[in-house]
């Protein structure tokens, strides 16, 4: 007689996972839980980051740098750049700093998961005319954000490893001295591995969804990211720093 397979522990891989995402009803679990994990790694990463000395003296020189540029170049005058000094030293503390970034990263993960499922759903349903569902759009944007909280711990430690408040898994770990209002130093730190695994897995997830090839989701994705990462550079080019 043939036997039938013996059973086995073994979980099943994430595509397995997202394969069954269209005939399984939405679980709540899936997306609450990697919610509260990104929002409690936002605010240790927070408490970590200003809790290194090196930090805010950094940042202070960077924004100090940038306003004698600007006095240099005549766009502000000398009285003005030392006001704007003045209000950093004083309103620019570690505990301010540390709360304003908590509770900023603490947003930016919430509107990651329920923005970043209405986009999904969009570029699901209007882009491959696929009935996606707005909460499996957001459960599957979860899921794959556990890629992005694992890589708010990578930099955690690179952050207290190499006293570098952009390090990622990328090329900026050449940079000796990062600054948060040069653009290169922002591009080099856009280029994170961990991101492209990120986007990956969510290319692959709205693949499976929408029935599509992965190229086409990974097209539409990565495009949408790229939108996104140009708000990165707002600091740089607001403080006219353009290198």
């Amino acid at each position: 007689p043939v036997r039938s397979p013996a059973p086995t522990n073994t979980p099943a891989p994430p595509c397995a996972r997202f394969d069954e995402r269209p005939v399984r009803p939405v679980a709540t679990l899936n997306w609450v839980t990697p919610l509260i994990l990104g929002v409690l790694v936002s605010i240790i990463f927070a408490c970590v980051l200003f809790a290194q000395p090196g930090t805010l003296r950094k940042m202070r020189n960077a924004w100090e740098t940038a306003n004698q540029q600007k006095v240099t170049a005549g766009k502000m005058t000398q009285q003005q750049a030392d006001k704007v000094d003045q209000f950093l030293e004083k309103f620019l503390g570690r505990t301010t700093m540390t709360v304003v970034v908590a509770f900023v990263s603490t947003l930016a993960t919430v509107a990651w998961i329920f923005i970043g499922g209405l986009v999904f759903w969009g570029a699901g349903t209007l882009i491959f005319k696929a009935d996606l569902g707005y909460l499996k759009s957001v459960e599957t944007i979860a899921l794959a954000s556990v890629v992005g909280t694992l890589d708010g711990v990578v930099r955690m430690f690179l952050a207290v490893l190499t006293e570098n408040q952009g390090a990622t898994l990328g090329p900026v770990l050449l940079v000796s001295s990062f600054d948060p209002l040069n653009m290169t130093h922002l591009a080099l730190s856009t280029l994170n591995l961990m991101t492209f695994w990120h986007l990956s897995v969510i290319s692959i997830g709205l693949a499976r969804l929408a029935r599509v090839s992965f190229g086409k989701a990974v097209g539409i994705v990565f495009a949408a990211w790229l939108v996104l990462a140009l708000f990165s550079f707002l600091p740089a080019l607001l403080s006219g720093n353009h290198h």
